[in-house]
């Protein structure tokens, strides 16, 4: 388990995936044993990144106070999703990672195969375009492997989303919270953006509720699920 200072520990998550680039759209996940010491200074972390990257392994499991990684198939996840847990790594264990340094050694330790390769050489501190802070990381990745069309397509798939006639209620607001969430609506337009969305017949039982500033959308949902039985 990685050591900021003595008697004081980190990693209180699983390690995010391993991103190797291995497709435009998804990624492979290789998760190793997580043994880095966050002290060891920045120079000397790349080539323990770059050989550790090349083990094959999938899951972690806490064993004798240390996360070691368990043999598994390998499994495709989005360039997004692995974003969003490294983030989230950094966030929620922010005490192990003080300066850019190590949260730079950090994401660097999660990439691997040809998208290490390609980020391997802004990795080297003497290196005239060496990343200066890991929004510089994650901007070389997202050239790299992020979708240009992310907004475009979020906002195309919440235009055409509507309620079909033979989809339930819970089955169809699942998708619309997805779609929501991926286009970044405010929550204050939900409750006319939903109904715009369901069947007449779903509308017409509910249009009193809806048309009530006082029904909240928790509120509205239940009334949408009550008629949709």
């Amino acid at each position: 388990m990685p050591v900021l200072s003595e008697g004081r520990r980190s990693m209180k998550l699983p390690d995010p995936p391993l991103f190797d680039g291995s497709t435009k759209d998804g990624v492979t996940i290789r998760t190793l044993r997580a043994d880095i010491c966050l002290h060891t200074p920045l120079v000397h972390m790349w080539s323990h990144i770059a050989r550790t990257t090349k083990r094959r392994c999938h899951g972690c499991a806490p064993t004798g106070g240390r996360l070691w990684a368990t043999q598994g198939p390998l499994v495709t996840v989005t360039y997004n999703n692995w974003l969003v847990q490294v983030e989230n790594k950094l966030r929620s264990n922010a005490d192990a990672y003080l300066t850019k340094d190590l949260k730079i050694i950090y994401v660097a330790g999660r990439v691997s195969g040809d998208a290490f390769t390609l980020i391997s050489s802004c990795l080297r501190a003497m290196n005239w375009h060496a990343y200066e802070t890991i929004d510089k990381l994650y901007g070389h990745l997202e050239e790299l492997y992020g979708n240009p069309n992310k907004e475009r397509n979020a906002c195309q798939a919440f235009k055409d989303l509507t309620m079909k006639k033979k989809q339930t209620f819970q089955e169809f607001y699942l998708m619309f919270l997805r779609c929501v969430a991926n286009r970044n609506i405010s929550p204050r337009d939900l409750k006319d953006n939903l109904n715009d969305k369901l069947t007449w017949k779903l509308q017409e039982a509910v249009a009193t509720y809806c048309n009530d500033p006082a029904i909240t959308l928790s509120q509205f949902m239940k009334h949408y699920t009550t008629n949709d039985q």
